[in-house]
């Protein structure tokens, strides 16, 4: 498959997962489908389509809990980073707030903090 075609694969794989969201419970599915949507997210931040790329950091920050900072803190925090940032470059600053928020909570170290 081309890298194209793996890309989009990326996007439909996180689309069919999230469509089931309220059917997962198990935490170690939860964190495979919360890996999928900050994949998903980059490769739309990379395609400059930051209301996607907001859309899917959202949908993974609705999986995360405080046991998912302390079991999986770099997927956590990398999360919270793409929303923060997507955010951003879409004006919904609330939001972009309350993922800063998350991340000043949570960062175990004042880099991760800046």
């Amino acid at each position: 498959a081309s890298i194209s075609e793996r890309e989009n694969l990326i996007f439909l794989s996180a689309d069919q997962m999230n469509r089931g969201l309220r059917l997962i419970t198990d935490h170690d599915e939860k964190v495979k489908v919360v890996k999928l949507n900050l994949m998903a997210g980059k490769r739309a931040m990379a395609a400059a389509a930051f209301l996607l790329a907001s859309k899917y950091a959202k949908l993974g920050i609705s999986l995360i809990n405080e046991l998912c900072w302390k079991r999986n803190y770099e997927l956590c925090l990398a999360l919270f980073n793409l929303g923060a940032e997507a955010q951003y470059l879409i004006a919904e600053n609330h939001l972009m707030v309350k993922s800063l928020d998350e991340i000043f909570t949570h960062a175990r170290t004042f880099k991760h903090k800046v």
